[in-house]
């Protein structure tokens, strides 16, 4: 009984131990969510000093300081008469790209010279992320933003309410600069602007790790910002005393006297740890933990509380799981004020000195020292100033402003300012025990009392990549650079050759997958392929600058036939890309399981041995050759696929026609491979004997050449206007190589085992047709060019393929066919570039697109050349490569590189100009149906109807001409956003919208209007969202005036 009552409950128990399992697993992972460290992966800052993160670097480590004058310009003296000092950044603060950002002059006006930063910084700091700002679209990317004055809006709403405009209101609100982040980017979690004073950016910092760690953001931007603009915030401080005469924050010194005031602004990039970790980013530091806390009711609302101050530092510990003695550094507040800094100081020294036994004193320090006070970017700033630390394994020294405050007494609180360089190297000691991690601890105390604090910590080390993913040494790599105009691009490329040239070590795996993954791709371009820095810099140098067009390049696929195979063919691909492999893989399969065709071979034999070398010899025989270049070429167009490279036009030469077939949608990849297997053996099986022969000659001369021998030889292709292949009975061709020999004509001699493409091969047409009868045909989703007849078709039938296999293959005709298609690019998928020649001599000297070819032979395609040129010059010409997929196969870690430039111009309105600014916008609505556009009938796609592009610009060319008359103008940067549907039976409202821009530079707009930006959006005639299609400029070839009907405020 005892036995049986123990047997029956262990099921019970069991599922209890499953559900504690389980119940405890869960725990584990919440427990580690609440935890988990938050990886900074990208940094974009402007502090007073040197420009960009590398100068404010430079000046923190010469422990130099940025403190200047205000100029007259800025700050009126009348207003705020001297002293007038402080941290200001050389960047003139009038001056934007608004069309970088796709905003209009008028609204770039209205801007709060914070918010056009902003947008700035967050595009850098994506970038020094790796990350493309529109990979991120419709993602649950939070904007956690600290920002606390808005001098701009002082300025702006003292005017009368006539001067006003609707978008001062948009331009100059706190919650509008986070909100515009978001907008432009089109970034979908949260979005919060918070105000807490000087601790704004640490506050912030703290909400992103919240929303991190509990999966309401995947990645996160969180900066600060402060711009002075205006003597009003100056003016308070200075009153309420906290303001140093002289503009400099002493942090810590015996002399300070208050804190100067520092504008600028920063933004950084988090991820979760694991998360980082496992894109492979290019990680700087991580935040441990974070707190945040109040001063409660101190001695006033402005005077800090330092048991807050101590509570909310074991806080931040706590957070971070980490003891005292685990810091090496503080980054305090630090403002150099003589009652804040002792409060501060004792806060530190009962949490942290103590704690330190024979560690010897904690260092503490304050950037404030360096570039003032920046308030609401302030903790952002330490937080750079740490990182750049941990980086260059030293604390930099602090401006000495005299010996440090006598209010303490420092080494009873075991602490130091650090005035001196420090070595802080990736080993420390504590009790003469190895440690390997590095931290700091970063504080903000707001003056209304909010405080902040975080624990950043070094960079893991060891997870990086393994060996043996790591692409194969001196590969080539793709390069390629993109800015938003000609000069933006003479600009990147000049600095990126510079930083090149400065960086011999930089990792050209690394340097690929910034320019590929970590960067936008816009029209203005210029795309290189390298193995080495000198052969990069040179090509970047010397390549071609391009302007990727606003419509979807179209491009050509060209499918080599038989003669282009090779032992070894496709073996690197095979090796290194899984979707090549695939494909090949699966062939070999569906091969290997066709016995209708009464042949062992392919039962025995893999393809895949055939290609590489493994079966010796049988490359070069036509049951094999025709499906191994088939199956060769089908993974080429997957492949290629998966990069995002596909064509919108097809054409092969001889069995090149069935890849083409296949690429086109005419038939499944497995019908295909059957059908060219079954052409294949009837081919073998015909007891045609004879040869083939290329003869530099043109066709009249060919034919009164085979005039004698009309039933033994034909013309079997026609590559050229010089370049035919004859193919026939052998003694015919020995006979007929002889007399053109002797005629002048250069004659080649073909390695084949049968006469194709001539009569001779007639008996294997009807099993090729009885094959293709089986074969389910489709309508082709693109244009396939015959070689029969050179016409474009989307349709064929069974019979064509025994046509085809002895007809002649008017190669020339498909290529006159082909460039009047209008194609930006022509590949050639084959095993080597065989037809690219044939084209250029087709075309005799007519224009032509980039000849690219997909393959080579292994001597001339070294470590991947051909490939990687191919990818770039589709790239040069706007094809929207899927880089991301692409790299796959290529791991690496990105690395720094220099920003993308603006076309910045001023944007500084005086009060006339801002009145005249209101009435700039041209707008035009109407509501359409699919019956009132021309061309819907030939666009359509997936069965709906849609306008072509020419739509758009007739739109803009009628407001133009009702506004104008008849003005000479053209369009440029014309990009199209989305397509125009027209839903069955639904009408669409329609916007045309001109917004007007006076001539450069901007003065008084009744001298007329040199230019405009234009748009065009649409809806559903019953309401929704409105969906902008395309937007552009107009120049116009003197100043135009409106007609005054024609102007319009809506907008």
């Amino acid at each position: 009984m005892t036995t049986a009552g123990t047997t029956s409950s262990m099921p019970d128990e069991a599922r209890v131990s499953a559900v504690l399992a389980a119940a405890r697993s869960k725990l584990e992972e919440v427990h580690r969510l609440r935890f988990e460290p938050i990886a900074i992966t990208g940094i974009a800052c402007r502090f007073p000093g040197p420009p960009g993160l590398r100068g404010f670097d430079s000046m923190l480590q010469a422990g130099a300081h940025a403190i200047r004058e205000i100029p007259a310009e800025r700050i009126d003296p009348s207003v705020l008469p001297s002293p007038r000092f402080a941290g200001l950044l050389d960047l003139e603060y009038d001056r934007f790209d608004p069309r970088f950002f796709g905003l209009s002059l008028r609204e770039a006006r209205r801007m709060d010279p914070q918010q056009r930063m902003l947008l700035e910084l967050a595009w850098e700091a994506l970038e020094s992320a790796a990350i493309a700002p529109e990979s991120l679209r419709g993602s649950r990317t939070g904007v956690f933003l600290g920002i606390g004055q808005n001098d701009h809006a002082l300025r702006v709403f003292r005017e009368p309410p006539e001067k006003i405009d609707v978008y001062d209101g948009t331009g100059n609100g706190f919650a509008f600069a986070a909100g515009r982040i978001s907008h432009v980017f089109d970034l979908q979690g949260p979005n919060l602007a918070i105000d807490t004073a000087c601790s704004a950016s640490l506050v912030a910092l703290h909400q992103a790790i919240l929303s991190l760690r509990n999966g309401e953001s995947t990645l996160a931007l969180v900066g600060g910002i402060q711009r002075i603009l205006s003597p009003e915030v100056t003016v308070f401080l200075r009153k309420s005393g906290a303001l140093a005469p002289d503009g400099r924050s002493k942090a810590f010194a015996a002399t300070a006297d208050g804190f100067g005031r520092g504008e600028g602004g920063a933004m950084i990039v988090l991820k979760r740890l694991s998360d980082a970790q496992k894109d492979n980013d290019r990680i700087v530091a991580i935040v441990r933990g974070t707190a945040i806390g109040h001063g409660g009711a101190s001695g006033g609302l402005t005077i800090p509380n330092g048991d807050a101050q101590t509570d909310l530092l074991r806080s931040a510990l706590a957070n971070a799981r980490l003891a005292p003695d685990e810091i090496d550094f503080v980054e305090a507040h630090g403002t150099g004020t003589p009652l804040g800094d002792p409060i501060e100081l004792r806060a530190l020294g009962e949490v942290f000195g103590k704690a330190r036994g024979h560690a010897g004193p904690l260092g503490v320090g304050s950037v404030k020292a360096n570039i003032g006070h920046l308030e609401a970017a302030a903790g952002v700033a330490g937080i750079i100033k740490v990182v750049l630390a941990l980086e260059k394994e030293i604390f930099p020294p602090q401006p000495a402003f005299g010996a440090p405050t006598q209010r303490v007494d420092w080494e009873a609180l075991g602490l130091e300012l650090v005035t001196t360089h420090r070595p802080w190297p990736r080993e420390n000691a504590r009790d003469d025990a190895p440690r390997s991690t590095r931290r700091a601890l970063v504080s903000a105390f707001g003056m209304a009392g909010s405080n902040a604090c975080a624990v950043i910590e070094e960079a893991p080390r060891g997870a990086g990549i393994k060996d043996a993913d790591r692409p194969t040494e001196g590969n080539h790599h793709v390069i390629c650079l993109s800015a938003g105009s000609r000069e933006a691009l003479e600009q990147l490329v000049t600095e990126t050759v510079r930083y090149l040239g400065s960086h011999p070590d930089l990792d050209i795996p690394g340097l690929a997958r910034t320019t590929q993954t970590g960067r936008s791709h816009l029209p203005y371009r210029v795309s290189i392929s390298g193995n080495t820095l000198p052969d990069i810099i040179q090509g970047l140098t010397t390549a071609p600058r391009r302007r990727a067009g606003g419509q979807r390049p179209r491009i050509a696929f060209l499918f080599t036939g038989q003669g282009s195979q090779y032992a070894g063919m496709g073996s690197d691909l095979f090796a290194t890309e899984p979707r090549f492999r695939q494909t090949l893989e699966h062939c070999q399969d569906v091969l290997r399981t066709t016995h209708a065709l009464e042949t062992q071979a392919w039962d025995s034999t893999e393809l895949t041995a055939v290609m590489d070398g493994r079966s010796a010899g049988l490359i070069d025989r036509t049951l094999w050759t025709q499906p191994a270049l088939y199956a060769l070429e089908c993974a080429l167009v997957d492949l290629l696929a998966a990069w995002g490279v596909r064509p919108d036009i097809v054409a092969g030469h001889s069995v090149g026609e069935f890849a083409a077939a296949y690429a086109a949608g005419l038939f499944e990849l497995e019908a295909g491979l059957r059908l060219v297997a079954a052409r294949a053996l009837a081919m073998e099986q015909t007891h045609a004997v004879g040869r083939m022969i290329d003869v530099n000659t043109d066709q009249a001369t060919a034919i009164a050449a085979i005039q004698d021998f009309a039933n033994e030889v034909s013309i079997a292709a026609i590559n050229g206007p010089r370049r035919l292949v004859l193919s026939g009975a052998s003694a015919a061709i020995d006979t007929l190589e002889r007399q053109l020999t002797a005629a002048g004509c250069s004659v080649r001699s073909l390695v084949v085992s049968h006469p194709f493409h001539s009569p001779l091969m007639q008996s294997a047409c009807g099993p090729i047709v009885s094959a293709a009868k089986r074969v389910e045909h489709r309508s082709a989703r693109i244009d396939f060019i015959s070689g029969v007849d050179a016409a474009r078709t989307r349709s064929l039938e069974p019979d064509y393929w025994g046509r085809q296999a002895v007809a002649p293959v008017r190669f020339a005709g498909v290529v006159d066919t082909l460039l009047g298609a209008d194609v930006d690019a022509i590949i050639e998928i084959g095993p080597r570039p065989v037809l690219l020649s044939f084209v250029r001599a087709c075309a005799q000297g007519r224009p032509l697109p980039p000849l690219l070819a997909a393959m080579d032979t292994p001597g001339v395609d070294d470590k991947g050349r051909t490939l990687c040129h191919m990818l770039s010059e589709l790239h040069g010409v706007g094809v929207a490569i899927d880089w991301h997929h692409y790299r796959s196969t290529r791991p690496a870690r990105p690395v720094e590189l220099v920003h993308t430039p603006y076309d910045r111009q001023s944007f500084n309105l005086s009060e006339e100009e801002r009145t005249q600014d209101v009435n700039r916008l041209l707008v035009r609505e109407y509501v359409l149906d699919e019956t009132q556009l021309r061309g819907t009938d030939e666009h359509r796609l997936d069965g709906n109807p849609f306008a072509p592009g020419v739509t758009y610009t007739e739109m803009v060319r009628s407001l133009i001409h009702d506004a104008f008359g008849s003005v000479e103008h053209w369009l440029e940067d014309v990009v199209y956003q989305a397509i125009f549907f027209f839903p069955p039976e639904r009408r669409r409202a329609v916007r045309v919208s001109l917004d007007l821009e006076a001539s450069e530079p901007v003065t008084d707009a009744r001298s007329g209007f040199k230019a405009a930006g234009f748009r065009v959006h649409s809806r559903d005639a019953e309401g929704g969202d409105w969906t902008c299609h395309a937007q552009g400029r107009v120049r116009f070839e003197s100043p135009v005036e409106p007609n005054p009907q024609a102007l319009s405020r809506h907008d």
